[in-house]
């Protein structure tokens, strides 16, 4: 099952989510913004030097248009995040975005879209309910959302246990998807 944390804005919280996945010794898939990139380049290096994946949200993914302007935001995130990181996504996942031009964009930059099979809805409730979430959830070969909230990071080590007990290892987005 892949772990994949879409970062963008409340991210606070993600030195302490590293440090978790680096002490449990699992990488994971971080979907970020360009513009996050740019405003964090520590983070998104320590992210990559640690093994975690990169992806790519766009430059601003909390906005949409038509197929040129998604794809020039994609370009800017990748440019951007291969800056602050020093590597170049390969997947992107599109969010709330429209999924079809999304689809088309990320084609002619040579990116794979990806979506989420399972959100743990990070930004609602306290970690008691994210630990909940998992029981319900895990199917091996989903791609589970979370977000870097302060929540997030205090489940996160439960999260991991909660999977393992179900024989479930979490992994990459790209290992999942057999592009690994």
């Amino acid at each position: 099952m892949a772990l994949q944390f879409a970062v963008s804005w409340n991210a606070a919280a993600l030195p302490a989510i590293l440090d978790t996945l680096k002490a449990q010794g699992t990488c994971v898939t971080f979907a970020v913004s360009g513009s996050w990139a740019e405003e964090n380049p520590a983070l998104a290096r320590r992210m990559a030097e640690e093994g975690h994946e990169l992806a790519t949200m766009g430059y601003a993914p909390e906005q949409d248009g038509k197929l040129s302007w998604v794809q020039e935001d994609l370009a800017a995130s990748v440019t951007a995040i291969e800056a602050a990181a020093g590597v170049r996504p390969v997947l992107y996942y599109s969010g709330e975005r429209g999924v079809s031009v999304s689809a088309r964009a990320a084609k002619k930059l040579g990116l794979t879209q990806v979506l989420c099979t399972v959100d743990l809805l990070c930004a609602r409730g306290e970690a008691e309910d994210i630990v909940a979430r998992v029981s319900d959830a895990p199917i091996p070969g989903s791609i589970m959302l979370l977000q870097p909230t302060g929540a997030a990071a205090e489940a996160l080590e439960r999260v991991l246990l909660a999977l393992q007990e179900k024989g479930i290892r979490p992994t990459t987005t790209s290992r999942v998807l057999g592009r690994e």
